[in-house]
């Protein structure tokens, strides 16, 4: 008896397995692709929040140094009042605080800020400058030469400034003030861009620092001065006649 054996058509052809490694090299291909995407999602993730982190930290910084911002009364203005000491610009603020950034807590130093355009760029950057131990606008400011970079890669950035209300006293005539006297009586809070204490007298209320970080997200940090103290003393005039 002749057996014949069937011929064995089993498993693939070399159509069946080019278009296998096709299907397989596609499906490889979009789930590395979605895989690297999460990857660079995951890394923007991680270093948007380094930045938060950062800003966080930068401002808790500055509410600190502005908390313990001193009122004591430095210097004389123009008509004999004694004033603390502050000035402020749209770009830049000198003050006295107890809490400087770069040395310990209760040293008492002059402070600068001030944001400063970068050279071949668009960037602005803020800078911290302290002044010497012991050093004051009655004995004369010394600064260091060492500006502190604290914010960088800015679009742009700005102070502005609340002034307290200051009714002109009734018995004092609106109509005989100068021009520059008139300027630090308000009946209502007011923010102002330019704020000096030689001429303004009172301290201001609340700072406003306004920026926009390198990924175009704006910000406003609003820090509160310490003003319930009793070392302010604005009611003392100099008698020249003493």
């Amino acid at each position: 008896m002749e057996i014949k054996l069937k011929p064995n058509r089993e498993g693939f052809t070399l159509v069946e397995m080019l278009v296998s490694l096709a299907i397989f090299s596609l499906l490889i291909t979009a789930l590395l692709s979605g895989f690297y995407r999460g990857i660079a999602m995951w890394e923007q993730s991680v270093k948007k929040e380094q930045i938060w982190q950062s800003l966080l930290l930068r401002q808790q910084w500055l509410k600190t140094l502005f908390s313990q911002t001193l009122l004591g009364n430095y210097s004389k203005s123009q008509e004999g009042v004694y004033v603390p000491y502050f000035q402020g610009t749209p770009s830049s603020m000198k003050l006295m605080t107890a809490a400087p950034l770069l040395d310990n807590p209760g040293q008492v130093k002059p402070i600068q800020l001030k944001f400063q355009a970068e050279p071949n760029s668009s960037d602005h950057t803020l800078y911290y400058l302290e002044g010497r131990l012991h050093s004051d606008p009655d004995r004369n400011l010394q600064w260091d030469n060492t500006w502190i970079p604290l914010l960088e890669h800015l679009k742009q950035g700005q102070f502005s400034y609340e002034a307290f209300a200051f009714p002109v006293p009734q018995l004092v005539d609106p109509n005989t003030l100068s021009k520059y006297a008139a300027l630090r009586y308000r009946d209502q809070t007011e923010w102002l861009d330019n704020y000096d204490t030689q001429q303004l007298w009172l301290f201001p209320r609340r700072v406003k620092l306004t920026f926009t970080d390198a990924q175009n997200n704006p910000h406003e940090w609003q820090f509160l001065f310490n003003t319930d103290t009793d070392v302010t003393n604005l009611g003392f005039v100099e008698d020249e006649a003493l």
